[in-house]
């Protein structure tokens, strides 16, 4: 693969998968099933995982993308309970 080629898969790796992902999480948080909200976080996790383990890195760049995922799943946990606590208040 080309230098631009692989660019452009991790800039869609990196903007445009994390969007979707979050869409569907927050669908998928205002669910009754309150479980169906670990599917996206595991899913991103794995994305994470394997990015670093596929060489998606640069020299210094694991850390870094290491925690922009640490970051994702954060905000998709506190997505949820911030979604759940809004649906009981609604209620």
């Amino acid at each position: 693969m080309s230098e631009a080629s692989i660019n452009i898969i991790t800039i869609l790796l990196l903007t445009v998968v994390p969007l979707i992902l979050l869409g569907i999480h927050i669908f998928l948080s205002m669910r009754r099933n309150f479980f169906l909200w670990i599917i996206i976080p595991v899913l991103w996790t794995s994305l994470g995982t394997w990015m670093i383990l596929a060489g998606y890195k640069v020299e210094g760049f694991a850390t870094e993308l290491f925690l922009f995922f640490l970051a994702g799943d954060l905000l998709m946990i506190s997505a949820t309970i911030l979604l759940q606590r809004w649906q009981k208040l609604k209620k």
